[in-house]
């Protein structure tokens, strides 16, 4: 059946899949742990990536951290922004261990990454 964006019954709606903005966790994905990263002053890798991961939703709290997704350190000022309290869900088609973290310049912060699986 078409979506119908004039169809208000919730039955019909039609799927959406919050990456930013809400928790970003797939529909079915299977909760495969947690890590909290605390000491990100050099370009650190994920820590504890469990059997099957696929994705990594990551938090910094109480600072900002520059990320890169190519296997390459960042540095304090160089690299993808992600800033305190926001929260980004990866899905990494090769591995996770290719994401290197650390923290912004003048920030110290500590990393909450939850991985997650398909079921």
């Amino acid at each position: 059946m078409p979506y119908d964006r004039n169809n208000q019954d919730p039955a019909n709606a039609m799927p959406v899949w919050i990456i930013n903005g809400g928790d970003g966790v797939p529909p079915g994905a299977v909760d495969l742990g947690y890590v909290q990263m605390a000491t990100l002053t050099s370009a650190i890798e994920l820590q504890n990536v469990p059997d099957g991961a696929q994705y990594a939703l990551v938090q910094p709290e109480a600072g900002n951290v520059r990320w890169r997704g190519d296997a390459t350190a960042p540095t304090a000022s160089v690299g993808q922004p992600l800033y305190a309290t926001a929260q980004r869900m990866f899905t990494i088609p090769a591995t996770l261990t290719d994401l290197k973290f650390i923290n912004m310049t003048g920030s110290t912060s500590k990393l909450n990454v939850t991985y997650y699986g398909s079921p």
